[in-house]
């Protein structure tokens, strides 16, 4: 099959996909291991170049990456996500019942919860915690 019509073939699935799940709008992108095939198509109110968010598959992706990384020792599981990210991007990513503890980030070789300043801190809910 000729590049064209595998564009025209790959635009008339995204269409198809948009009408038929009632969705407003799709992003399909096609590529193959040997570059052959490399194509990208929108329909409805996405354009080609659109973010957008993946929902629940996001969840596969970023745990298959997260093991890779552990297995090839680039990534520790038991690690502080602090040595991974800064500071900025974990503001505000766990908070309970108002308060935020994005800083009590598990340490799993201990069991315990440990505030970014190594005090120890409790678990969201705890008395420690809640203190």
């Amino acid at each position: 099959m000729e590049g064209t019509q595998k564009r025209s073939m790959l635009r008339s699935v995204v269409r198809s996909a948009v009408e038929r799940k009632r969705i407003s709008g799709a992003v399909f992108y096609v590529s193959s291991d040997d570059d052959s095939t490399d194509m990208i198509s929108a329909y409805g109110d996405m354009e080609e170049e659109s973010q957008y968010y993946i929902a629940s598959i996001n969840k596969l992706f970023v745990s298959s990456i997260i093991l890779r990384f552990n297995e090839a020792k680039v990534l520790d599981l038991n690690g502080r996500i602090s040595k991974y990210l800064p500071e900025d991007v974990i503001s505000g990513l766990h908070m309970h019942k108002g308060k935020e503890y994005s800083a009590l980030l598990p340490d799993r070789s201990t069991g315990r919860w440990e505030k970014g300043n190594g005090r120890a801190g409790g678990r969201p809910g705890s008395a420690l915690a809640d203190g």
